[in-house]
């Protein structure tokens, strides 16, 4: 993968020029039970690969995620 490659990866959009694309943020709540499904995935991918500190940092994220989904799912009206 080529430098450029890289340095458009990660949080911009695919478009190279670092705009998103237009659509409705998620609520807290549903970002929080997305990110809470789909870490345990990833902290096992970098587990496997020996990615310790990355295992480390996905892990830390998927509790919080499941923290703040259950927050908020707690608070929700019945």
């Amino acid at each position: 993968m080529a430098k450029r490659d890289i340095e458009l990866s990660g949080r911009k959009g695919r478009d190279g020029e670092g705009k998103l694309p237009a659509i409705a943020p998620p609520s807290d709540q549903a970002a929080a039970e997305y990110l809470a499904g789909i870490l345990p995935e990833l902290v096992h991918i970098a587990d496997q690969g020996g990615l310790d500190l990355t295992a480390y940092l996905l892990e830390m994220a998927r509790i919080e995620a499941t923290s703040k989904a259950m927050n908020a799912a707690s608070r929700k009206p019945r």
